[in-house]
């Protein structure tokens, strides 16, 4: 018990005790309250008992802040700690967060970095404007004939760029600006299937060893996966095979010294290119 507790309870009872004055027939009601039966004698323990219960309660509140130091308030102008969780990580002086990319970078950081003096060099076309990026993109890999664009509007953080080829929706490409500003460069994040005839699961890293990439297909079709670093038209490793409909899965080699990769996949039916997808790999 804290020693100024103690000593508040003590100098307490000692004044208590200091009023209480002993009455002249004191012994006479002693001696008749030894022998009454049980359930009077009770009657006059009832007060002890609560006054005994007074002090085991105040007691045990002095002995709480040690037995239960969590229960104690933090210092005034503090905070409790509160549990941590992992989030994004924002990219200095940008003014938004950092995200893996497939196109013309690895990360939205590197493009923030790196995507000034391309835009000046015109390395990669116009990049502030999101549907030739889009188009310019997947040109890289199927070539520029028929191929068209038009926006979706917002998408996630961004914007989605709707590509045709022959006038078909073939894939819905999103896009986000490297930093904060009108002006500010897009890069491409990934790309799905606008009808869902084809889907690219996550591409978890795989250090040392092949990519896995996996996902569905509606029907029977000609399947092409390319690995390529982002930005580059060099192809790291390829797989192409006709498939049927349901789940299709295929492992990718990986270049020794390649530090970032995507994986993008295609469908081909009578008619031309069906659907296109991408993903960042890690």
């Amino acid at each position: 018990m804290p020693t100024e507790l103690e000593e508040l309870l003590r100098r307490s009872l000692s004044a208590e005790a200091e009023r209480v004055e002993p009455g002249s027939d004191g012994l006479r009601r002693i001696r008749e309250r030894t022998v009454r039966p049980a359930r009077v004698r009770w009657r006059w323990r009832t007060p002890a008992l609560v006054l005994a219960g007074a002090v085991a309660v105040v007691a045990a509140l002095a002995a709480a802040p040690s037995v239960l130091p969590s229960l104690t308030p933090p210092p005034i102008g503090t905070s409790a700690a509160a549990p941590t969780s992992p989030g994004p990580t924002p990219i200095v002086a940008a003014g938004v967060n950092d995200m893996r990319t497939v196109w013309p970078y690895a990360t939205r950081a590197d493009g923030f970095r790196d995507a000034p003096a391309a835009q000046a060099a015109g390395t990669y076309g116009d990049l502030t404007k999101p549907d030739q990026v889009a188009l310019r993109w997947v040109a890289s890999y199927l070539g520029r004939d028929s191929l068209t664009a038009r926006s979706r509007g917002a998408h996630l953080a961004g914007i989605g760029i709707e590509v045709f080829r022959g006038g078909r929706p073939i894939s819905l490409v999103y896009l986000v600006r490297v930093r904060v500003g009108d002006d500010a460069p897009y890069v491409v994040v990934d790309a799905d299937a606008p009808d869902g005839s084809l889907t690219l699961n996550q591409i978890p890293s795989a250090p040392g060893g092949p990519v896995t990439a996996d996902g569905t297909i509606a029907g029977p079709a000609r399947l092409d996966v390319q690995l390529r670093a982002p930005g580059s038209d060099r192809i790291l490793s390829r797989v192409g095979e006709p498939v049927g409909a349901g789940a299709w899965s295929v492992h990718l080699p990986v270049p020794a010294g390649t530090t970032a990769a995507a994986v993008t996949a295609w469908t081909t039916g009578p008619a031309g290119v069906t659907a296109f997808v991408s993903r960042p790999v890690g």
